[in-house]
């Protein structure tokens, strides 16, 4: 009976000292997590982002984000992006007007509910292109020609599909699989006379 005993209190030991050991190492050293870039994975500068006037009555930018990977497929959370419906409040434009002197864009901080729902990713399968219309009727935007750029940060995109976008991928707005990176379109001029 002793025997039994004494296996069971170094059973007990053992496994005390183990998990102490494994606690002690983790919350020593730090946990960063990053957004994964593969090497072997597709770039992120496949993704190519587009500005248009569309129409001047009334006055519409188009904005469109086109995949030119030809075989990955991208996954996008649009939120702070061109293609965000809140593009103009949210600080991814940048404008000037006909001199080339800097227009103040007013900034709005938006809360969001988190996660983000799934309504707020966009599917790029190879050579797709997304595409979204903004009215240009803020008060700030000049009553002629100026121009206009976006510029940012990817909040998260995925090199898969969009129904491959785990729960978990979105609660941690992006996970270990996410991929983050700058955007910057090209420079359009737009009429609003």
């Amino acid at each position: 009976m002793s025997l039994m005993k004494d296996r069971t209190a170094i059973i007990a030991v053992l496994t005390v000292a183990v998990l102490g050991s494994l606690y002690f190492f983790r919350s020593s050293s730090p946990t960063f997590r990053m957004a994964s870039t593969s090497a072997s994975s597709a770039d992120v500068s496949s993704l190519v982002l587009t500005l248009a006037q569309t129409s001047t009555s009334p006055p519409t930018l188009k904005v469109t984000l086109k995949n030119t990977h030809t075989s990955s497929t991208f996954t996008v959370l649009e939120w702070d992006t061109p293609l965000d419906k809140q593009a103009f409040n949210v600080g991814v434009f940048q404008a000037a007007d006909a001199t080339g002197a800097k227009i103040g864009i007013p900034r709005l901080m938006i809360n969001r509910k988190l996660p983000p729902p799934r309504e707020a990713l966009v599917e790029l399968v190879p050579g797709a292109e997304a595409s979204k219309e903004l009215p240009l009727d803020k008060r700030w935007m000049p009553r002629d020609k100026f121009t206009i750029k976006a510029e940012g940060k990817w909040k998260a995109l995925w090199e898969k599909a969009a129904g491959d976008v785990q729960a978990s991928d979105l609660e941690e707005l992006g996970g270990s699989t996410a991929k983050t990176g700058e955007f910057r379109s090209d420079e359009v001029t737009v009429d609003l006379a």
